[in-house]
């Protein structure tokens, strides 16, 4: 079989369905909103991204190079997933932006929640790579303890700052399948709502935006990827058209439906990668269509893509460190780079349920708790702020 084959990759996701509809009898996913569409896209985004790199893994295993494999399919799993969690980060915020007039933006409560919802999890998987870099190097200082603090804090800050290699472990990026690469771009979008708000009639505090124009600047300074900056863009535009009835309306149907698929299908076949600009703005046409209440024929909507979509930030961050457990430290490098494209695809379906049920878990005991917290938090920053004395 040829590694680069698809059906693998149609049969895990079938299996993570089934895995994830076992999860809604134990813990079922919140009652579908306003975009559930939305909620539902970023699951089965979540899952290529694991998808992406179970190809990565063939091939790393064998040649030492990450990346660069001579797949559509399997590129845009990776490329294409990460430009419309892009697009779905826009869609949300701008739309909270538009919706100011009504409803003024709390920016308070707005970081305070940005900040629980993403730094817990983003620790545990720190402190995760902290533990295998230890393992790696024999839990021996290698490097000066000043380098290796400093690298330390180069981590900690999300990877705005770089992801080197520490304490001389080599590519130490690739313990988490390098996904950190595309947060220093979300964060980089926060900081810019207040700027972005100044365009559309939303109102914030000079304070605010001098900090948060300074805090891009120094963010953006080291990022180079100008096409992840446009993918943005696709979110602002769906947060504009879901403003249209008539819009919205025409696009809900099976026509919509058939309208996204074509647009992704011809993205994935006949367009290399998706920071191209012809793939940038199909991409973003399926998204408009997704945003404006579109449910791909009922896939985006049902409980168990929904149950993926609430823990699609721990299936991106932590798949990663799943491959790297099971190729290391289960089977073993010698062992996995002499496997058939069989048995390191059967080994990838094995590790989809324990993905599953592990996101499960790292949502509900790390995730949750965080969300929960952020009231509490901003109630406690408020009367700090305020001068008053915190309530216990």
């Amino acid at each position: 079989m040829d590694p680069l084959n698809p059906l693998p990759a149609i049969a895990a996701v079938l299996l993570a369905l089934v895995s994830a509809k076992l999860l809604v009898y134990i813990d079922p996913p919140p009652k579908a909103g306003r975009y559930a569409s939305i909620d539902g896209l970023r699951g089965f985004l979540a899952f290529f991204v694991f998808l992406h790199h179970s190809a990565y893994w063939y091939f790393f295993l064998r040649t030492g190079q990450w990346g660069g494999i001579q797949s559509y399919f399997y590129n845009h799993c990776g490329e294409s997933a990460v430009v419309m969690f892009f697009m779905i980060t826009a869609f949300l915020f701008i739309s909270k932006l538009l919706d100011s007039r009504v409803r003024p933006v709390d920016w308070q409560r707005l970081y305070v929640s940005r900040v629980m919802r993403l730094v817990p999890l983003y620790l545990f998987a720190m402190a995760a790579l902290f533990i295998y870099v230890a393992i790696a190097s024999d839990f021996t200082l290698r490097v000066p303890a000043v380098t290796l603090l400093l690298d330390v804090g180069r981590w900690l800050g999300f990877s705005a700052f770089g992801e080197p290699d520490l304490n001389g472990v080599i590519r130490t990026s690739e313990i988490l399948a390098g996904v950190t690469w595309s947060l220093p771009y979300e964060w980089a979008f926060y900081l810019a709502l207040p700027l972005i708000g100044l365009m559309v009639g939303c109102r914030a505090p000079m304070r605010l935006i001098a900090f948060c124009a300074f805090s891009v600047a120094v963010i953006t300074y080291g990022l180079k990827n100008q096409l992840a900056y446009l993918s943005f863009s696709g979110g602002l535009i769906a947060a504009f058209a879901v403003r249209s009835p008539k819009l919205c309306q025409a696009l809900s149907g099976r026509g919509g439906s058939v309208l996204a698929l074509v647009c992704i299908a011809a993205t994935v076949l006949f367009l290399p990668s998706a920071y191209s600009r012809p793939a940038l703005p199909l991409l973003a046409i399926a998204f408009v269509v997704i945003a404006c209440g579109n449910n791909l024929f009922g896939m985006l909507v049902t409980p168990a893509a929904r149950t993926l979509g609430k823990m699609g930030y721990s299936l991106y961050l932590l798949h990663g460190l799943l491959l790297y457990t099971v190729f290391h430290f289960v089977i073993g490098v010698d062992v996995a780079r002499t496997l058939t494209p069989e048995l390191h695809w059967l080994i990838a379906l094995a590790c989809v349920p324990i993905l599953i049920g592990g996101c499960a878990l790292t949502f509900r005991y790390i995730e949750t708790p965080g969300i929960e917290a952020s009231p509490r938090i901003e109630a406690w920053l408020k009367a700090r702020l305020a001068g008053q004395k915190p309530k216990p």
